[in-house]
């Protein structure tokens, strides 16, 4: 799942979601597998350097807080929403 979220990351940094990447970045981090994913770490500083510290801390914050459950359900809800 980790690897997913990684996935994520970076598309929703592409897409121009900096919060929704920083968030699903915090879910990431639960696993440190998230960290094989190409184009991760570069998505990541991009991610904050677009947020301010404490924006991008926050959404790390509620990113690694969520279950598995609650961050598939984000996850999902974002990619409806970006559809």
């Amino acid at each position: 799942m980790a690897s997913s979220f990684g996935q994520m990351v970076v598309l929703f940094d592409r897409t121009g979601r900096p919060e929704i990447a920083a968030t699903l970045y915090g879910a990431a981090t639960n696993n440190p597998l998230a960290d094989l994913n190409v184009g991760l770490a570069e998505a990541v500083d991009h991610v904050r350097s677009v947020l301010n510290a404490d924006t991008f801390d926050t959404c790390v914050r509620a990113g690694a807080a969520m279950t598995i459950t609650e961050a598939v359900h984000y996850a999902r809800h974002h990619i409806d929403n970006a559809r």
